[in-house]
């Protein structure tokens, strides 16, 4: 009897990534084993007898349905990260996204970064209340989230209130209550969000000197990734244009 193929697990695609990506010697254990059963990886021997694992196919088909699929999640997320922000810089917030930040929650340095990172639009530095807001937009994404606890408290050195954000179609209870009280949720249904639970305000924090330099050495360097603007006068491929006095209304 031959085998049945085994179910396909993110362990199973991930080494098949690693086969694509290298020589693909083989490892010999139980994932390649699955693979090679299911056809999506195949033994190759060559003149010289060394043996090498190949993506097959039907391989290269699973790698193909994989990577469309986080493109479809990446554009979701992104879409809500875009939705969450522009409500905030409706509501007076100053947002900051894809902003990496080195903070010390526990024994050693880490580096998180926040989907959304909000100030309010003051300078007073008593009203300097600084939230984040965590997008998700998969319950396994969720899930493995919650199972980082440095990294909620490194966000939770950064703010004084925290938000987890989901669409409201994969938002289960159970997930609702593991995440914990020390966050908001807001739940949005693709037009609006809604305030599932409210984040409480947790004791006045105050930004160390380095993260005000990271935001600033963020925004330098989004502005540098712009195309700079030629100068009035020139053309574009650098040679001296006609000089502006010579566009003026006629004498």
């Amino acid at each position: 009897m031959m085998p049945q193929s085994p179910p396909i697990t993110p362990a199973h695609l991930k080494r098949l990534r690693d086969y694509w990506r290298s020589a693909g010697w083989p490892v010999r254990d139980n994932l390649e084993i699955d693979l090679l059963v299911g056809g999506l990886a195949e033994l190759h021997r060559d003149p010289q007898g060394i043996e090498t694992i190949r993506v097959s196919a039907a391989g290269i088909a699973a790698l193909g349905s994989l990577l469309a699929r986080n493109r479809a999640a990446l554009d979701s997320h992104e879409a809500l990260v875009r939705q969450v922000a522009a409500q905030l810089q409706r509501d007076g917030w100053m947002t900051f996204t894809g902003r990496s930040f080195k903070v010390k929650p526990e024994a050693r340095w880490i580096t998180v970064r926040p989907d959304v990172f909000a100030l309010p639009r003051t300078l007073d530095e008593r009203r300097i209340r600084p939230r984040v807001y965590e997008i998700k937009v998969s319950r396994a994404d969720l899930k493995s989230d919650l199972r980082n606890a440095a990294k909620r408290l490194g966000y939770e050195q950064l703010s004084q209130q925290l938000w987890y954000v989901l669409p409201a179609a994969i938002a289960k209870p159970a997930d609702l209550d593991a995440i914990p009280e020390t966050c908001g949720v807001l739940l949005g249904d693709g037009h609006r969000l809604h305030e599932h639970r409210p984040a409480p305000l947790r004791a006045e924090i105050s930004l160390r000197p380095i993260h005000w330099l990271q935001l600033l050495a963020s925004c330098r360097d989004a502005e540098a990734a712009e195309p700079a603007q030629r100068l009035l006068g020139e053309s574009a491929d650098g040679a001296e244009a006609v000089e502006v006095d010579a566009l003026a209304a006629p004498r």
